[in-house]
C-alpha cells in the first residue's frame, strides 16, 4: 500500500507536468508494479526535478515561468509537496485556516490547481 501511494504521488505529479506542455500521454503501472509505462507498454523514464514548496512561495507568474523551464531542460516531473510543514512551517497554515485540515484556505488551494 506504501507504494502504491508513493507510484499515485508520482503519477499525478507526472500527468501535471505533462498536461502544462499539452502533452496527451496515457500511463499506467507495470504489470511487475516496478515502473511506470505508456499504454502501449513502453517504459517510461522518469526525469524529475523537485521543487517542494513550489505552490506556497511562489506567485503563479514565477511558477510558470520555473516550469517553462523545466520543460525547457528536458525534465518531464516536478517534485512538490502542497503541505510540507517539515521543511517551510508557513505552508501549513497558508493552506488551512487555524491549522485545521477540514478548514482549507480557498485562494492557496486554486493557486495549488
Amino acid at each position: 500500500m506504501k507504494y502504491s501511494c508513493c507510484y499515485l504521488s508520482v503519477l499525478c505529479l507526472l500527468l501535471m507536468s505533462l498536461s502544462a506542455a499539452n502533452a496527451q500521454v496515457a500511463f499506467r503501472i507495470s504489470p511487475n508494479d516496478r515502473y511506470l509505462q505508456t499504454v502501449d507498454g513502453t517504459p517510461f523514464f522518469i526525469n524529475a526535478c523537485t521543487a517542494w514548496t513550489l505552490p506556497a512561495d511562489y506567485t503563479c507568474d514565477e511558477v510558470e515561468a520555473y516550469l517553462d523551464n523545466r520543460l525547457k531542460e528536458g525534465f518531464n516531473t516536478i517534485q512538490m509537496s502542497v503541505v510540507f510543514s517539515e521543511i517551510d512551517k508557513t505552508m501549513y497554515q497558508k493552506a488551512f485556516h487555524n491549522n485545521d485540515i477540514s478548514q482549507p484556505v480557498d485562494s492557496y488551494w486554486k493557486q495549488v490547481d
